[in-house]
């Protein structure tokens, strides 16, 4: 891990080396927070000492403390919209090759995504006014896995089903526990301090009627 950071290492240093303070902006995410239900998700949290991420939390120390630049973290949420995010666009992609748009478990668990649109207007707002720190950047309408994946049966014209998570487990690996967490974040600290509203365009929407549809006629 210490080489896959050698590059960012540098960029900083160089970034730096004028002393201008200008700011350096770097996407996290929301899962370095790590899986535990009633885990503190506010950007002040102690992360979990083994991290669910470790390449993105190690990165986000680098920055933070790196001299002669204004260090600006975003622990993102699932971003999304313009037909990207290589999570939905692979259960898309599934469904259509597995005739299912499956779940884990009853898939009540919910997450607060972004669009990609929101989240690029949050950079624009964060570079106008540089404010050092940590930051959760989501937008404002949550899903769950399960709706998710009855807006993806409605696209392809496959059911959504559920599938247990011993299977999920098997078929997955890790990446299973991922899909069962819930996430909270909520984004007031960015608000505050960068003038950011975020959109309430939905995931969901997105995904039944919106830019994803270009997937169908790409996949088949």
């Amino acid at each position: 891990m210490a080489d896959e950071q050698i590059p960012r290492r540098q960029f900083l240093k160089g970034a730096g080396a004028a002393g201008t303070g200008k700011p350096v902006l770097f996407t996290s995410t929301g899962l370095v927070y790590g899986f535990e239900p009633n885990k503190d998700v506010t950007e002040d949290a102690v992360l979990p000492e083994i991290s669910a991420q470790p390449v993105k939390a190690q990165a986000e120390r680098i920055v933070l403390g790196a001299a002669g630049i204004t260090p600006i973290v975003f622990r993102a949420g699932l971003i999304f919209g313009r037909s990207g995010s290589g999570l939905v666009t692979g259960l898309i992609r599934s469904a259509i090759d597995n005739g299912a748009a499956t779940y884990i478990d009853d898939g009540s668990n919910s997450w607060v995504p972004i669009h990609v649109d929101d989240l690029a207007a949050l950079y624009t707002s964060a570079i106008a006014r540089p404010t050092a720190g940590i930051f959760n950047a989501v937008g404002e309408a949550p899903f769950t896995f399960r709706t998710l994946a009855e807006a993806i049966g409605k696209l392809t014209g496959t059911p959504a089903v559920s599938i247990p998570r011993s299977v999920a487990e098997n078929n997955l690996g890790p990446a299973a526990r991922v899909l069962t967490t819930s996430s909270r974040l909520v984004a007031s600290k960015a608000r505050e301090a960068f003038g950011w509203v975020p959109s309430n365009r939905s995931l969901l929407d997105d995904v039944r009627a919106g830019s994803y549809t270009s997937l169908l006629s790409a996949e088949r």
